[in-house]
C-alpha cells in the first residue's frame, strides 16, 4: 500500500482522484435521493460504480489496464449481486477470470 509521501513523491495525475471524489458524490446523491427502482436508475449507478472505481483506481495504480480490470470485475460483482448470484464460488470464479485475463496480457 502507498504511503501519502510516496504519493506526492510519484508526483501522481489527481485528476483520477477528482473524478473518484466527483463520482462518490454523485453516488451518494443517487442513493439518498432516489429509490432504484427503474432499469434507467439502476443504470446510472453501475455508470457511477463504474467511473468512480475507475477513477480511483487510475489514480492508484497510474496503470489503465489495472484501473480497466478492476472496474469490470467490481461492476460484474454487483451485477451478480443485484441477480441474486451471492455463492462464494460465483465471487471466486470472476476473481480467476479476472487475474486470468491479467496473465494473458501481461505475457504479450
Amino acid at each position: 500500500m502507498l504511503s501519502l509521501y510516496q504519493i506526492m513523491k510519484n508526483e501522481r495525475d489527481f485528476r483520477g482522484a477528482l473524478v473518484g471524489i466527483s463520482g462518490l458524490s454523485a453516488l451518494g446523491y443517487l442513493i439518498h435521493t432516489f429509490i432504484p427502482d427503474t432499469p434507467l436508475l439502476i443504470g446510472l449507478f453501475f455508470v457511477l460504480i463504474g467511473i468512480t472505481v475507475y477513477g480511483w483506481m487510475l489514480f492508484i495504480s497510474q496503470a489503465i489496464r489495472i484501473a480497466l480490470l478492476t472496474t469490470i470485475y467490481v461492476l460484474i460483482f454487483f451485477l451478480l449481486q443485484l441477480m441474486h448470484l451471492r455463492h462464494p464460488l460465483y465471487t471466486l470464479l470472476l476473481l480467476t477470470f479476472i487475474i486470468s485475463l491479467e496473465v494473458i496480457h501481461r505475457k504479450r
